[in-house]
């Protein structure tokens, strides 16, 4: 993007956003996240700063990979083992008002960088994006998943919020910067930024038109690698912070296996908490979150039978509560509406698969919204075809997911209080 001065020269204009991108490895790490941002609306507006071990680090990235950024430039800063430590350098060689924390394995939508900035416009301090799973094919993803960014993915709401994620999400340079010296030590794991910031009476800001796909491990042993070697740096960062004593350190070490259980117990009362919105949407969501018949392999949880007009959704027939559009529309009797189709598969692996498509592809040619909703797991090999999916598995871990599956319900909420059915049809087989 160019500008013409005062002399008519014509300049570059000052970039909006640095991304700042820090590996451990060589260019290959980075490279999707790169082609993600190269793809950016504004990217010529965005200046990227690569953070490596080594000058030699990014030697392997075709000049082309960095090419159609504001800028890009490469920082050698020598072995590191937190990548928010990393951070730190490329934060104070930033040349944007804004500077936005990527790992390597993000990769952010077309108008994410568009977003980010335009969210900016307000009094927010930092603003988070929506961050959803990249490879939804294994259960040891999405369990990374929802412990790591399950609060801040497209079942979150947008607007003013008490909380972001520390990493990927884009904070005002300035604000950062006022730590000074104590900055590598506030940014890394646990060390208390988004606390500090609140407290000194920063606000935080979610943009829902913000959003990037994160890749999480796929296998049980990288996942577990990654949680061990997470939750040392946490400790180290908090023990130091704290100046806890050796015995402190030592109960703390002992009493590291309830930690699970403990948060647990912290976000249970968000997990059971009712959707918002009216009694039908709560009625929905307890229909599948609820005890019912339940079809092995997928996690999600559907009732038979027949069901009462307050607490549930209406069935085709029944009447309509006030205001609101007719189910006897569906059969040509009034205007178009909205559908929501739940079943269990997404993919077309047996007759009734097929038939519900067929229904939603049905519905839609009459001129009625349409959507399915279905879990992520597949019985065989073949794609997803529905149109909002939560976590769902044929693994071992589908027992689990049979007794409870917090993610269908918050999926589903969202879904509800987003599309505002006018009949919700429950399928199973």
């Amino acid at each position: 993007m160019a500008t013409q001065g005062r002399s008519g020269r014509v300049t570059a204009a000052a970039p909006a956003l640095t991304v700042l991108v820090a590996t451990s490895g060589r260019g290959r790490t980075v490279r999707g996240t790169l082609l993600h941002l190269r793809a950016q609306t504004i990217a010529e507006r965005v200046e990227v700063i690569l953070i490596g071990p080594e000058a030699s680090s990014f030697d392997d990235l075709a000049p082309a990979e960095t090419a159609g950024f504001a800028h890009c430039r490469r920082l050698d800063i020598g072995p590191f083992d937190e990548v928010e430590r990393a951070f730190v350098p490329g934060i104070r060689a930033a040349t944007a008002p804004l500077v936005a924390l990527l790992e390597n394995h993000v990769y952010p939508e077309p108008d994410w960088a568009a977003a980010i900035v335009r969210a900016f416009e307000g009094p927010w301090s930092a603003v988070g994006s929506i961050i959803t799973n990249a490879n939804t094919n294994t259960a040891t993803s999405w369990v990374e998943h929802l412990m790591t960014y399950g609060r801040h993915d497209e079942t979150a709401r947008g607007g003013e919020v008490a909380r972001i994620p520390r990493n990927n999400s884009a904070f005002r340079r300035d604000v950062l910067l006022a730590f000074g010296d104590g900055l590598p030590d506030v940014l890394a794991r646990d060390g208390g930024l988004l606390d500090t910031l609140r407290r000194d009476g920063h606000r935080f800001f979610r943009e829902t038109g913000a959003r990037m796909r994160h890749l999480n491990p796929s296998l049980t042993r990288s996942m577990l690698r990654l949680r061990f070697h997470s939750g040392r740096a946490s400790a180290d960062t908090r023990a130091r912070a704290g100046g806890w004593s050796r015995g402190r350190r030592m109960l703390y070490a002992v009493a590291s296996p309830a930690f699970p259980l403990l948060r647990l117990r912290a976000m249970w009362p968000g997990l059971r908490a009712p959707p918002r919105g009216d009694a039908g949407h709560r009625a929905a969501a307890r229909a599948r979150a609820g005890a019912g018949r339940r079809r092995p392999g997928h996690g999600l949880r559907v009732r038979r039978g027949p069901q009462r007009r307050e607490g549930r959704p209406l069935r085709s027939g029944s009447r309509a509560a006030p205001g609101r559009r007719g189910p006897r529309a569906l059969h040509g009797l009034g205007a178009a509406m909205r559908v929501l189709l739940l079943h269990d598969y997404g993919t077309l692996s047996g007759g009734a698969e097929v038939m519900i498509v067929a229904l939603r592809d049905a519905l839609r040619s009459r001129g009625h919204e349409a959507i399915l909703f279905t879990s992520t797991a597949r019985p065989l090999p073949l794609p997803l075809v529905s149109d909002e999916h939560c976590f769902g598995t044929v693994s071992p871990l589908r027992r689990v997911l049979q007794a409870a599956n917090p993610h269908a319900v918050a999926r589903l909420r969202t879904v509800l209080r987003d599309f505002r059915p006018d009949v919700v049809r429950q399928r199973c087989s």
